[in-house]
Parts: structure tokens; sequence; C-alpha cells
């Protein structure tokens, strides 16, 4: 089993206490509850899905992830790790609040990190193309559906039992009992991500690095094209996190919003409505109107995560700061030190240091030993206020540790008069948005 292939459809929403085409009598004005059903069929192993939700959460991108590891986590408690593919292929409707945006993103990074997978591909088809089976499990769903209508999502596995005759086709259901906060989660792990909506093909990866390693991202304008194109003229992929979460901690829950209990009590006050309600949906309804959060889990598994068949452990990972690199703004920059750091080779160059130093926010420091985790400098200061333009001096008396990841840039030039080279005034000015 070299791979899955995963189709994801964003949702369908339907009206409940729609009986059939003809309204009930007196009932045609009354607001119904909506149903939210979201499509997934894995045609790797044959399985086709419906995912139900009322209205207690938003149906972006947290939803689609909780739906995705729902399933996957299904797989992993059937499938032996000997077994388990190595690469998922995912394809979802190109729509950036769901599918298309730094959550999602990185969500599959972790899949990735934390070795469920060797690679994902995710894929945005073109509208009205490449659709067809997960469209026509959508389609049939309409067509039935407008004939008989729905009382509950408690007769959804009936009204699915007929309008999807054939065994090979027919979608199991399931109402989703929770939502995990995957984007407030993922957030603080994340490095910066702009300008990634035109593009339709993208390819998750493991690098590594010099002491640990991080999940790359290569992307492509369509899936029919070649060549995957990374962030810099080597090709190298976007690096997806700064650092990572613990997985030994689940992600939070979204917080439960109440359903609108007025417009069950409306429904409910109409014979014409509850004496069509079998007995199990009418139990429900009535139960609803005082607690409309009853039928939902509240616990949550142990471990969401865990360490999948292609975990490899890091040498040693790399700490990072809590504030790293938050004041720069090229996406470059971020990307260049969480692949490169400093190495051996960069004694005796000079590095931009990312702590305030009197009236500037960073200082320069020449690099006069690289230790495990950590490099020795000393500082290269200006007296008084910051003046870019102005001359720097190094201060050879003293010796400063810094943490790696306080190093920002790399070979900082300098004229004879030690007034930084115009390229550099004019970069740190940028970085640092100084006038």
């Amino acid at each position: 089993m070299p791979r899955f292939y995963v189709f994801l459809k964003n949702k369908l929403t339907v009206l409940l206490f729609l009986f059939s085409l003809l309204t009930l009598i007196g009932t045609s004005r009354l607001t119904r509850l909506k149903l939210h059903v979201h499509g997934l069929i894995n045609h790797g192993l044959h399985q086709r899905y419906l995912f139900g939700s009322l209205d207690h959460w938003s149906h972006g991108a947290d939803f689609v992830c909780t739906i995705l590891h729902k399933h996957l986590l299904s797989l992993k408690e059937i499938i032996p790790p000997e077994k388990w593919p190595h690469t998922l292929f995912i394809q979802v409707d190109n729509c950036w609040k769901e599918n298309k945006n730094t959550t999602v993103f990185r969500y599959l990074g972790l899949l990735v990190k934390f070795g469920w997978f060797k690679n994902i591909f995710l894929h945005f088809l073109p509208t009205g193309h490449t659709h067809e089976d997960i469209d026509q499990m959508f389609s049939t769903w309409n067509i039935h559906y407008w004939r008989a209508g729905l009382s509950s999502h408690l007769s959804v596995p009936s009204f699915i039992e007929w309008a999807y005759p054939d065994l090979n086709t027919r979608p199991q259901f399931q109402m989703v009992q929770k939502c995990y906060n995957f984007k407030d989660w993922l957030k603080n792990f994340g490095t910066s991500m702009k300008g990634h909506s035109e593009f339709r093909a993208f390819k998750f990866i493991l690098e590594k690095l010099q002491l640990n390693s991080n999940v790359s991202m290569f992307y492509k304008t369509s899936s029919l094209r070649d060549e995957w194109k990374g962030i810099s003229a080597e090709n190298n992929g976007i690096l997806l996190f700064t650092s990572f979460p613990d997985i030994d901690k689940n992600p939070p829950l979204t917080p439960l919003k109440e359903l609108e209990t007025e417009v069950i009590q409306s429904f409910m006050k109409h014979t014409s409505i509850t004496d069509n309600l079998d007995t199990e949906s009418l139990e429900f309804y009535l139960t609803l109107q005082t607690n409309s959060k009853f039928y939902l889990a509240e616990q949550t598994p142990e471990h969401l995560f865990s360490f999948g068949p292609f975990y490899t452990i890091d040498e040693e990972i790399i700490p990072t700061s809590e504030h790293w690199n938050k004041i720069i703004t090229t996406d470059e920059i971020e990307q260049h030190f969480l692949r490169h750091n400093v190495m051996p080779s960069d004694v005796d160059s000079y590095a931009v240091v990312n702590i305030a130093l009197n009236n500037s926010p960073f200082y320069i420091g020449h690099i006069i030993q690289i230790l495990e985790k950590s490099v020795m400098v000393h500082p290269v200061v200006q007296r008084g206020q910051i003046d870019i333009n102005g001359k720097w001096m190094e201060l050879l008396t003293i010796n400063t540790e810094v943490s790696k990841d306080k190093i920002l840039e790399k070979d900082v030039k300098f004229n004879k008069d030690w007034i930084l080279t115009k390229r550099w005034r004019s970069k740190l000015k940028k970085q640092f948005n100084l006038l």
C-alpha cells in the first residue's frame, strides 16, 4: 500500500424539517435548522464518507483538518505500520477559507514532520474539472433529498441506504462530535507565508538541516506542470516551521456555539411537523430545546498525534526564542537562517544580532567562536543614538555569548572607515523599519 488518494469536498448545506417538495401546511416561512455535510473519498481504500454537523462551529480550515485527521486516525487503528503508505495525495476545492491557507499547510507539515507520511501532495483542481466521483456523490444526495427531505441527522442512514442502492458507491455517514482549533495551536510555530493563493499544487517533504529537520513546501501553478518551485534560485523548499508543538499535548477544542433553540421551539409547536417525526427524532429535538450540545462528545483522545512509521529522530533540537524573528519582514531571511543558521566557516565574519542594545533594536557581532548552541562575538556598536549611516566600532575587550537563533544575517560588510556598505545600510533600514 504505497499511497493514499483522498478527495475532500466542502460542505453541502441542507435544511432539516423538509419532508418533501410539498412544504407542510403552515411551515413555509419558518426558519429551518441546517445540516452541513462534507464529503471524503479515499480512492486508495475504496472508502466513501459523509460527515455531518450542525452550526456549532464555523466550517473553515479547523473543521477540514479535523475531518481529515479523524479519517487518518481511524485508518491507523486498522492498518499496521509496515503496511502504512508513504505518500498521501489530497484533492480539494480551490477555496482559501477552507483549504488553501496556512492552517492546512501547517497541519499537513506536522504529518510529514512526525512521520505519518514521507510525501504529501495537495492539489486544487480547476472548477468543473476532474471532480466526477465526489461531485457525483453529492449530486445523488441532492436529487434524493429534494424528493424526500430529512427530518433530522438520525434519519440520514436510512436516507443514504435508499439514495445509494449500490453498495460499492454507498458512503458511510458520521456526525462530527468535536472540532479542533488547529489554527491557534500552530500559529506560533509557523513561518510567515503569503502570495500562495494563485498556485494549485503543493508538495510537502522533510528536509534535513544542520542539527534538526523541518518541512519544506514546494508549489506550482498547475498539477499538470512538471517543475516544482521553492523559495530561492537554488530551489530550496519553503520551510514551514520555526519550531514544533509538543504532540504529547492535543490542540485545544474549538468552543461550541449554542444552537438557536427558538428555531427548534417554533417548529415543535406545529403538529404538522411533530406528527411526521419518528420517535427517535422527536426525542432528539425535545432534548435539543433545553440543551443543544447534549449529543456531542466531551472527551478527546488521549493523544491526537503520535509518531508515525516514517519518523526520524533529530540529532539535536536547536532551541528557538519565543520572539524569534518577529521584526523581520523579509521571508527569505527567515527561511535562510532556518535552513543554514551559523556554521564553523562563519568564524571571523560579521553578523546581525537580534538583541536590542542601547538605543538600537539590534547590533552587529564579530563572530570569534562557534559553540554547540551559541556563538561568541565581539559586539560592534555605535556611540549614543543609532545612525545607520555613521561609523561603527568593535569592542575587542568584550566577549558576548549569543544563542544561534539570535543571528539574523551573516557576512555584513564595512568599508575601510567602518561604515556599512550602501547595500547593507539599505538592507538594515528596510529590515528594521529605520528612517
